[in-house]
């Protein structure tokens, strides 16, 4: 692994972004939380995490996967936080290790939304080594956030250099984000290119998609869903915005069996369920999800049960789940409230 010390005023940012450090052969909430992350069950993962961190099990180790189980989670201020922590506990050396978790650092504060941090951990990354191409397109990102225009373009051209498929469907991502159409000309280049791969080919059916050749886009989603899983939530979604609803259950359902669901697919799928009339089916799957819940994740899908009652109109049994929400979360006014709204009902 290449190192080096860091120096001069360099150290003040980049002192933040380090980690190092390996896990030891006898850290059993370590090894149960690497296996919940594995199955994508990431409360549960998180709830190990901590417990590795109350007893000093490998604390860099530890910071560094409760920050991306709460990534996972959607909660980006709670991992920035672990990140931090992690970093903390370096040697104030910086090599590949420490490169990763600065890529996971960058990401979440372009989450939390900031932007300037962002660009100056990728920076950093940049610095360490220059052809790292996806530090480009993440700093292209969050310029194009702060409407630094010119300086994101001329990140995205770079990362794009080498024709990577992902990149450049992350770059038309990123300008469709902003309401932009500049980024078609990356889509072309992805349709354009043989596809090498499975994801390669997954990636070019969502390029075709997003350039209107929708029965070319089902032709090849369908084709490569066999072994690129992602494809089958891809065609659900598609599906779904068709109003066809059965059919595009039936992917993301098959997708579930596949790969599991991580919390915001969950939702997804819930929602296409309730639009179809299928509440039975949305409760089963919110039940589910609660088999492998994590302590924050339980409150949002207690919460989201109450909702699935009150959209199907069976408000006795949302008042029922209400009830139990706020016994176990009294100090949540969102709860409250919508407890006494169903008493009226």
């Amino acid at each position: 692994m290449r190192s080096r010390r860091i120096k001069g005023t360099m150290a003040v940012l980049t002192a933040l972004l380090l980690l190092g450090g390996c896990q030891g052969s006898e850290e059993p909430y370590l090894k149960k939380a690497e296996q919940y992350m594995e199955k994508a069950e990431y409360g549960l993962a998180l709830d190990d995490y901590n417990k590795a961190i109350m007893e000093d099990e490998d604390l860099q180790e530890a910071y560094r996967g409760a920050g991306i189980a709460n990534l996972k989670m959607a909660d980006y201020q709670a991992a920035e936080d672990m990140f931090l922590r992690a970093l903390k506990e370096s040697d104030g050396m910086i090599g590949k290790t420490e490169e990763d978790l600065s890529y996971y650092l960058g990401e979440v504060q372009i989450c939390l939304g900031k932007y300037k941090e962002a660009a100056s951990c990728y920076s950093n990354i940049i610095e360490f080594d220059e052809e790292e191409l996806w530090a480009y397109f993440y700093r292209g990102s969050a310029y194009l956030q702060m409407d630094e225009q010119e300086k994101a373009k001329k990140d995205f051209d770079r990362a794009a250099k080498e024709g990577d498929s992902r990149l450049l469907y992350g770059i038309y991502e990123a300008y469709e984000s902003k309401g932009s159409d500049a980024g078609t000309s990356y889509l072309e280049q992805i349709v354009k290119k043989k596809a090498e791969t499975d994801e390669e080919l997954y990636i070019q059916g969502r390029a075709y998609y997003k350039l209107g050749e929708e029965a070319k886009a089902l032709e090849i989603l369908e084709k490569c869903g066999k072994k690129e899983y992602q494809a089958l939530f891809y065609l659900g979604a598609i599906y779904e915005q068709r109003g066809e609803y059965d059919q595009a259950v039936s992917y993301y359902n098959s997708y579930k069996d596949k790969k599991g669901l991580t919390f915001g697919e969950y939702r997804t799928v819930a929602e296409c369920m309730m639009k179809k009339g299928d509440y039975a089916a949305a409760l089963e799957l919110n039940h589910y999800m609660k088999e492998s819940a994590g302590n924050s994740e339980t409150k949002d899908l207690m919460f989201e049960e109450i909702v699935i009652y009150e959209r199907s109109s069976d408000f006795a049994s949302a008042r029922t789940a209400a009830q139990a929400y706020v016994e176990q979360y009294p100090e949540d006014e969102e709860g409250k409230k919508e407890y006494e709204f169903l008493q009226t009902r």
